[in-house]
């Protein structure tokens, strides 16, 4: 009997089945497909640009405007001049005054004239039953200037609330702060002087807490005074 060696045998076997995997089952065999590779990757995200920062704009500061205070807060410029009909005089008022009344000899008076700011106010109550209207001088003021043959009389029957002195075209002269029963808001203010043998009554109507200045402006005002 015949032996093979188990080393030729085994080379046998396996031969014809490598063959059989390299041939890869002869001509009639259909390929493996290939596999597709799907990418995931995340995109990446373009990235945000910065944010442009907006001029720094300084903006150009405004004139502060000048205010315009009327003559009851500061007494302001006398432009305009004013004189009675006799011409026994001139005064100087500010801008805008009004000559409500001018008149000229009559009886004891010899001139008047009475001249206030466009926004004097005066409101007067009527009390049929009292010994009075009571008067209220609420804004504005005025100014009055008699003038009238000499008289004994005193100056004042009213409480006289402060007297000093004030020089009217040179002269001096007394001066006089006032109010009268009837004066429920406001204040009275006047100054007296004699000339040419006739008696002049300055008097000036304010009210102190909504015209200040009240006091300064009479006294411009006389300050400006000149007889003719």
């Amino acid at each position: 009997m015949r032996r093979i060696p188990l080393l030729a045998f085994g080379i046998a076997v396996v031969a014809p089945v490598m063959l059989a995997a390299c041939g890869g089952g002869g001509p009639g065999a259909t390929p493996s497909p290939t596999p597709t590779v799907v990418s995931t990757a995340t995109p990446t995200a373009a990235p945000t640009p910065a944010p442009t920062a907006e001029p720094i704009v300084t903006p150009t500061p405004s004139p502060t405007p000048t205010p315009v205070l009327s003559p009851c807060e500061a007494v302001p410029a006398l432009p305009t001049t004013v004189t009675d009909q006799p011409n026994l005089y001139s005064i100087s008022v500010p801008d805008g005054w009004v000559i409500t009344s001018d008149e000229g000899a009559r009886g004891l008076r010899v001139s008047s004239i009475f001249v206030e700011s466009p926004d004097f106010y005066t409101v007067v109550v009527e009390e049929p039953e009292g010994p009075f209207n009571p008067v209220y001088y609420e804004t504005g003021a005025a100014l009055s200037i008699h003038v009238g043959t000499p008289s004994s009389s005193p100056y004042h029957f009213q409480a006289v609330i402060s007297e000093s002195e004030v020089t009217i075209d040179g002269v001096t002269v007394p001066y006089h702060a006032y109010v009268e029963p009837s004066t429920f808001a406001g204040r009275l203010l006047d100054a007296h002087a004699n000339h040419g043998g006739s008696d002049y009554t300055f008097r000036f109507i304010y009210n102190p807490e909504t015209c200040p200045a009240g006091d300064d402006l009479f006294r411009a005002m006389l300050d400006s005074f000149q007889f003719n």
